[in-house]
């Protein structure tokens, strides 16, 4: 058995980032923060595994929340998680270190109520937007499995590109 993923990385400075925003009236695009637990452990429904991984993410320092809150539900619809310095990624069984100008893009969640609503393809863009607009990262990485082929078409108009591709036996 073979497992297969792809680092794929966007030169944030030259891409052109189209304008795509999650509907206004209903979400808000907000950095989530350790203040915002409440609407993380609604979001997981307590799922006391996911909710520790959060508290982690938060205490260590490493890692940056993007969410859209539903102003008409008071809740968190999606979540999208970036890393930065370092990360231990179980798909490519490797270490990545990030130079300080670098990111590492994460796990993302969609509360099922909300899903099939664009909000994964929306937030893409607001959040690349936000990076290139407000912060002083030049390079974003993720990380995609090949048996998610379907991922790569949204990745590649954004402007990822393919950095390589690692096999490891299991």
């Amino acid at each position: 058995v073979f497992d297969c993923s792809r680092l794929y990385k966007l030169d944030l400075q030259k891409a052109k980032i189209e304008s795509y925003e999650a509907d206004p009236e209903r979400f808000e695009f907000m950095i989530a923060d350790a203040g915002t637990m409440d609407l993380h452990e609604m979001l997981y429904e307590n799922n006391t595994e996911k909710v520790n991984i959060i508290r982690n993410r938060y205490t260590e320092g490493n890692y940056q929340c993007f969410a859209y809150f539903d102003k008409l539900n008071g809740r968190f619809a999606y979540t999208r998680w970036v890393c930065k310095n370092q990360f231990y990624s179980e798909a490519m069984k490797q270490q990545i270190l990030l130079k300080p100008d670098e990111l590492l893009t994460l796990d993302s969640y969609t509360s099922p109520q909300y899903r099939k609503q664009g909000l994964h393809k929306t937030m893409n863009f607001q959040m690349l937007d936000w990076l290139k607009q407000n912060t002083d990262y030049c390079y974003v990485y993720m990380i995609i499995m090949c048996f998610m082929p379907h991922l790569e078409k949204i990745v590649r108009k954004i402007g990822y590109k393919p950095v390589k591709t690692v096999f490891s036996k299991k």
